[in-house]
């Protein structure tokens, strides 16, 4: 099954490389691909195959296609290079091509495309469900009114269904993170289960991707089917239900369950009420508290055995701020030793602003941990001028809420601060103000302007993207001393239902209605923080490089009236 891991990862990717082509006949019922790879013929008892390959590929996979997208995958190295492909209908056209890998998995080729018509075979497997959810108590895969439907001379082997699992999906399915377990089918509740958690502690406080397979037999050919792709994410962020053993094994089930608690006391000093299934209740000590990320550890006895015990709680910090009441989302003290990359990721090394003189690049090396405290540096690297961004693309994105930063910035020439929220805001998005999508510059800091005029910090908007439509307005009010400098500030952005507030140090320094902008954003955006180079910030004064802006905490809160 190794090798089927890395076909149907190689089919994913393929699809994007090949053009539909078939090509010169071989008779009246046989066509074969560009590259003569692949010969197909039709015939009364379904399609019959020949493949070709370099003796340098040891793993070759046929990928079979029909009309509705329905697609096999069937492994070829334990099978002759001519074979027949029952499961098609007679009328129905079918691509076929070929996936084949060396030796060593790393290099591939992929066949060109060949489609041709059946004349006959035993009808297609099908395989139908009306939904499927995961389950985080039992740690199955429910699907419900599942049947699998095959002709009647076809068998299932042992085991039925194998799962690939993606766990890393945050910011897209990263396929170089996956498992791979073999796990039989079970009915509960008039559903039908399959148990995956064998890979419990991948899944562990991840979503997950997973694409589901049978396997199933014909005149002694295996073949497979995929019956759950991709496209579906599932959640294994536990509950308190599920329980994280010392010894690394996840026990849903494990007894007693916890239905209830309450936490008392200060962090150092925490006690855990816990209440069982039975009712009783139980108080433990030898508590460690993360609120960062709202999960809590305990160290106790249970039935003479010592065991750790880790769960996730709702322990959010709320406020009431400018008369509104908020629930903290998102929090980050920058404690650690190196950037938290399950809240915060290096933005894209790239050019910045090029359209700018004495513009730079964003590098990873500018955005680090110092002391408790974030760091963007910006400062010359021989002929660049480079600097730091990080952002929660893909981690964590919110719209409507409270954001708070405490912050301060060297005073300099040549380059801006900024923290900012930025959406969908694309040629997709144009039209209808504000409102689809939007740039949100909370604020930035502008050390210098061109011919060194003043200083100045400043809120914007901008929307309907950044071509010929793009629009944006904001507001310039306030020019900091040189004493704002290498000072610690705090800024509190709300971004409400009907406007922008933006608070510094505790003062309202200015509120722009959402008229102002077509309306208010109503997407959903992700954090940056970032500093950057060009003409707009003066002129370059390398006596002032490197310049650091640190960064003491990020903590966003959404309205507790909003969903």
């Amino acid at each position: 099954m190794k090798f089927f891991t890395k076909s149907i990862l190689i089919f994913f990717i393929s699809i994007l490389f090949f053009a539909c082509k078939s090509n010169s006949k071989i008779d009246e019922n046989a066509i074969q691909s560009d590259d003569k790879m692949i010969t197909l013929s039709a015939k009364s008892d379904g399609l019959h195959i020949t493949k070709k390959h370099d003796a340098k590929f040891v793993n070759v996979t046929i990928h079979v296609e029909s009309e509705n997208g329905e697609n096999f995958s069937i492994d070829t190295n334990n099978m002759q290079n001519k074979f027949v492909y029952p499961f098609v209908q007679s009328g129905k056209n079918y691509s076929v091509y070929l996936v084949m890998m060396d030796k060593n998995w790393g290099n591939y080729t992929v066949s060109k495309k060949a489609t041709i018509k059946a004349e006959g075979g035993l009808g297609d497997c099908s395989i139908k469900y009306s939904t499927v959810d995961y389950d985080t108590d039992l740690m199955s895969l429910c699907f419900t009114d599942f049947e699998f439907i095959l002709p009647s001379s076809v068998n299932f082997i042992t085991p039925t269904y194998e799962s690939l699992i993606y766990y890393d999906v945050k910011n897209g399915i990263n396929w170089s993170k996956n498992y791979w377990a073999s796990n039989p089918i079970k009915e509960q509740n008039n559903l039908r289960m399959i148990d995956i958690s064998s890979s419990a502690k991948v899944l562990l406080n991840n979503d997950f991707a997973i694409q589901l397979t049978c396997k199933f037999i014909y005149k002694n050919v295996v073949y497979q089917k995929r019956i759950v792709d991709e496209s579906k994410i599932f959640s294994d962020i536990h509950p308190i239900t599920n329980i994280w053993v010392d010894n690394g094994t996840l026990l849903p089930n494990f007894s007693p369950k916890f239905t209830n608690y309450t936490i008392t006391g200060t962090d150092k000093d925490s006690q855990i009420h816990f209440e069982y299934l039975d009712g009783t209740i139980v108080d433990l000590n030898n508590i460690t508290l993360n609120k960062q990320n709202n999960f809590a550890q305990i160290t106790a006895t249970y039935k003479d055995k010592n065991m750790t015990y880790k769960f996730k709680y709702d322990d959010a910090e709320k406020i009431t701020f400018d008369g509104e009441k908020y629930v903290q989302t998102f929090f980050d003290d920058f404690s650690g030793d190196d950037l938290d990359l399950s809240k915060w990721k290096r933005s894209p090394q790239q050019e910045r602003q090029p359209n700018m003189k004495n513009h730079g690049w964003w590098k990873d090396e500018c955005s680090y941990l110092e002391d408790g405290k974030l760091v963007i540096e910006a400062k010359r690297d021989g002929d660049l001028l480079i600097s730091g961004a990080i952002d929660t693309k893909g981690i964590f994105e919110q719209s409507h809420g409270l954001y708070e930063i405490k912050f301060k910035c060297q005073k300099t020439s040549g380059l801006w601060y900024a923290f900012w929220l930025m959406g969908e805001n694309d040629e997709a998005h144009i039209g209808n103000g504000a409102t689809n999508a939007a740039e949100i510059d909370v604020w930035e800091l502008v050390p210098n302007e061109p011919n060194d005029g003043p200083n100045f910090f400043k809120s914007t908007i901008h929307w309907d993207a950044y071509g010929a439509e793009h629009k944006s307005a904001g507001t310039e009010t306030y020019n900091p001393s040189d004493a704002f400098y290498d000072e610690w500030h705090v800024a509190q952005f709300v971004w409400g239902k009907e406007s922008y507030k933006l608070f510094l140090d505790g003062k309202l320094m200015w509120e722009m209605p959402g008229e102002k902008f077509g309306g208010m954003c109503e997407g959903k955006n992700h954090l940056i923080i970032s500093s950057e180079f060009g003409d707009w910030g003066g002129k370059i004064d390398d006596n002032l490089l490197p310049a650091k802006m640190y960064v003491d905490y990020v903590k966003v809160y959404t309205e507790e009236t909003y969903e």
